[in-house]
């Protein structure tokens, strides 16, 4: 076996089937979901919320 959970091979799966990857790596801090990481770490989890999240991909935050 490659070491890798059913949870973790199904996601890869799932991923190629929709022409991405599955990265273990964190995200770039200029993308949304980094920006989204910084706030969180910030501001801590409970301040995500949805408006925060669309800020986040519209390049707002």
């Amino acid at each position: 076996m490659n070491g890798k959970t059913p949870q973790e091979i199904s996601a890869e799966f799932a991923a190629m089937m929709l022409g991405g990857t599955v990265s273990y790596d964190p995200p770039p801090a200029d993308s949304p979901l980094g920006r989204l990481e910084a706030y969180a770490e910030e501001h801590g989890e409970d301040a995500v919320t949805p408006e925060i999240v669309r800020l986040a991909r519209e390049g707002k935050l």
